[in-house]
């Protein structure tokens, strides 16, 4: 998916490009919201000629002090008119506090979806908010934060796996060649040498055991690890860029991540719980 928050520093032309070269990289969702400027109004001059991306856009936009079933149904309304569409894909409340989420207002979200007007229903906001939402409230989909570099706590979004998940700048501070490909073989081959006379039972020897030397290789390589555990293959992904040659950029790494590097961890994975078993290992750190 392709976050479109930059869209209004493009000119319209230069905007109908770089969508054109995303639908040709395999991305076919665009995700927006009313308070992104003139997004959604570029976003619609485009469907017009390439009617070919699903869309998501938002209401209850952030700092509001009040919100009701009709203002919803207005700020929906008035997205619809600015895309010249007649439904969406996604409909996400836009960082709108717990406190607001009101019965009132998420029935009137429900409706909009038993109507027709979207295909699902989720929530957008901060990690602590997600994390409140998705213990109160019964979503679709849910957008959530983190990346290799800005780690954060996992919880939320392990008690979802279930539901579809939207990774904001999922690759924010990273981008990852072949050669970090490399690395990272090469520190997984050791994986199973059950001749390391290092005492196997030490919490503190379990990661040199399976990973090798803790080092810095382009990222924090314990975060990348943990970033990649939740890599899920039900997420999506959104990247919010502006040019085709970040664009471009994130997608190799992107392609790179989920055909050449997840396929290699959970070969190695594998291997883990082969070696925990044969050990007794009870937790893994």
């Amino acid at each position: 998916m392709i976050g479109s928050a930059g869209f209004g520093n493009l000119s319209q032309s230069n905007l109908n490009s770089l969508l054109d070269y995303a639908y040709q990289r395999g991305i076919d969702q665009i995700d927006t919201a009313p308070l992104y400027g003139n997004s959604e109004i570029m976003i619609g001059n485009y469907l017009n000629e390439n009617p070919n991306f699903k869309i998501s856009t938002k209401v209850g936009l952030p700092r509001l002090t009040s919100l009701n079933s009709t203002d919803i149904r207005k700020q929906f309304q008035q997205s619809l008119e600015k895309m010249q569409i007649q439904k969406i894909h996604s409909l996400f409340f836009h960082s709108l506090p717990i406190s607001m989420m009101t019965e009132e207002n998420i029935e009137s979200v429900k409706s909009l979806k038993l109507q027709g007007f979207t295909n699902q229903i989720g929530y957008s906001g901060s990690n602590k908010d997600l994390e409140h939402a998705v213990e109160k409230f019964d979503f679709d989909a849910y957008m959530a934060t983190f990346n290799a570099i800005d780690t954060v706590d996992f919880s939320s979004i392990m008690k979802v796996a279930h539901k579809n998940i939207y990774i904001k700048r999922p690759l924010a501070n990273g981008i990852f060649d072949i050669s970090f490909l490399g690395y990272l073989k090469q520190n997984l081959k050791a994986l199973l040498n059950l001749e390391n006379t290092k005492n196997l039972n030490s919490y503190e020897n379990r990661y040199e055991i399976i990973f090798g030397k803790r080092k810095i290789f382009n990222n924090n390589f314990d975060f990348f690890i943990d970033f990649l555990t939740y890599f899920q293959p039900n997420s999506k992904h959104i990247f919010g860029v502006t040019q085709k040659k970040h664009l471009k950029q994130i997608t190799d790494s992107y392609l790179l991540i989920k055909q050449e590097i997840i396929p290699e961890i959970t070969d190695h994975f594998t291997r883990i719980d082969k070696i925990m078993r044969i050990n007794k290992w009870t937790a893994l750190e």
